[in-house]
């Protein structure tokens, strides 16, 4: 099984073909992981590489659909077989660790609950990317409030902010850019180069000059 994953999810996501094979691990992804009661050890659980692996795959398609025109219309997937929250999906497994393995265990009597793995900005930031060039604010905000309330996340970061007010100068919804940097401010988040040329790129597409030269 781990072989197949490998193959499913390895790079590159270019062809018919590799679209195909990326469906298929997460079809097999998705039976494992609601077949872990009934499975036997070690099958009851996935690596947490390949789920890692699985976020990679899925949003590079998605990064590849937008580049091509985005989502069809009147269809609630991608023109790759996905549905839109796959990626969010894989990313709230990754942060429960429900049926993914590399995770340990408190030793003490007092807290016997699990003890989470490393969670990386990267992997929040690929799955919020995706949804802020497909305009699914919706979708973005779902995974900034998994991020917030899981205590072992990395905080949000500039780069996190970059990423929103990007989708919403696509939107060129400004008024939700100026809320974003009040709870920057209010976070004590501190803009870096990336952070201020988003802002600009994103004033200038909602028509605001005078805020974009502030």
């Amino acid at each position: 099984i781990l072989f197949f994953f490998s193959r499913a999810f390895a790079p590159p996501f270019y062809s018919k073909k590799d679209l195909h094979r990326v469906r298929l691990g997460i079809e097999l992804l998705q039976l494992q992981l609601s077949s872990s009661k009934v499975l036997i050890h070690p099958f009851g659980s996935v690596p947490k590489r390949v789920i890692v692996q699985a976020i990679t795959a899925v949003t590079s398609l998605q990064e590849r659909q937008f580049r091509r025109g985005g989502p069809e219309e009147g269809d609630g997937r991608l023109q790759n077989g996905l549905t839109p929250d796959v990626a969010f999906r894989l990313l709230q497994r990754l942060v429960t660790g429900v049926g993914v393995r590399n995770f340990s265990f408190s030793r003490t009597k007092v807290n016997r609950r699990k003890i989470d793995g490393a969670l990386y900005e990267v992997d929040f930031n690929r799955v919020l990317n995706v949804y802020s060039n497909l305009g699914e604010m919706d979708m973005v905000h779902r995974v900034i409030a998994l991020q917030e309330r899981t205590p072992h996340a990395p905080p949000l970061s500039p780069v996190t902010y970059s990423i929103l007010v990007k989708g919403y100068g696509k939107l060129g919804d400004w008024n939700n850019i100026d809320m974003l940097l009040r709870h920057a401010a209010a976070s004590d988040i501190e803009p870096d180069t990336i952070l201020f040329n988003s802002l600009m790129d994103a004033y200038i597409t909602c028509n605001q000059l005078d805020k974009a030269q502030a």
